[in-house]
């Protein structure tokens, strides 16, 4: 059954004002500013296929290699992009709804917590692809422990089935070298994004957006 069955664009509106669009203005082209010179001098940043992306509300699908993934992708992205696109944390200990919420979208960040209610996150981010936003959804959920993918949850592809809105893969590739778990700083290194063809949901299951997701994003690990 649909995770969605029964939600109306009014309803899904609603959603999206609470949790997102209560704030007019974002912080996150800001920090664009000050990280760019840092990110470009010291990880001597590439990122290429910018013109890949196509026009309309898309699902961002990067692979997780580090801390640094969620900066690396905000230097890349087109500034016309990144200003309507979402990127997704889980809700920890430290930022619960009640404060955390308002922080968070200041920076263009929706809090989830898919693991107790995965219906009430599906909803949340749907909201945004409803009115036009793009999501950066990371479909491992936690970054690599030893460089390789890891397992795909499904979560990006059901809202790309469901709402007829084509997958980005993207490629990051150095970060876990510069910065891998157990680190406590990275070392300056090349890094490079690869912003993928579109996947089209049409005619293809869940599993199939899945596992097309992966290989165009481990065809460039390669």
């Amino acid at each position: 059954k649909s995770l969605l069955s029964g939600r109306s664009t009014m309803l899904l509106s609603s959603i999206f004002t609470h949790y997102v669009g209560h704030y007019r203005f974002s912080l996150i082209l800001f920090l664009k500013i000050l990280l760019m010179p840092l990110i470009k001098i010291y990880f001597n940043l590439h990122a290429n296929g910018k013109r890949n992306i196509p026009e309309g509300p898309v699902i961002f699908a990067p692979n997780h290699q580090s801390f640094l993934d969620s900066f690396l992708l905000i230097a890349a992205l087109p500034n016309k992009i990144l200003k309507n696109s979402y990127f997704l944390s889980r809700e920890l200990g430290l930022i619960k709804i009640s404060r955390g919420d308002s922080l968070a979208r200041l920076m263009n960040t929706i809090i989830v917590n898919i693991d107790i209610n995965l219906k009430e996150s599906i909803e949340k981010m749907a909201a945004v692809i409803q009115h036009k936003g793009n999501l950066v959804i990371f479909p491992e959920g936690t970054r690599t422990i030893n460089g390789d993918l890891g397992e795909f949850k499904k979560t990006f592809a059901i809202l790309s089935k469901e709402l007829n809105c084509p997958v980005v893969p993207i490629t990051i590739n150095g970060a876990y070298k510069s910065f891998r778990r157990g680190k406590l700083f990275p070392k300056a290194t090349s890094i490079k994004i690869y912003i993928l063809e579109p996947i089209y949901p049409s005619n293809l299951t869940v599993d199939d957006i899945v596992t097309k997701t992966k290989n165009s994003i481990e065809q460039q690990l390669l």
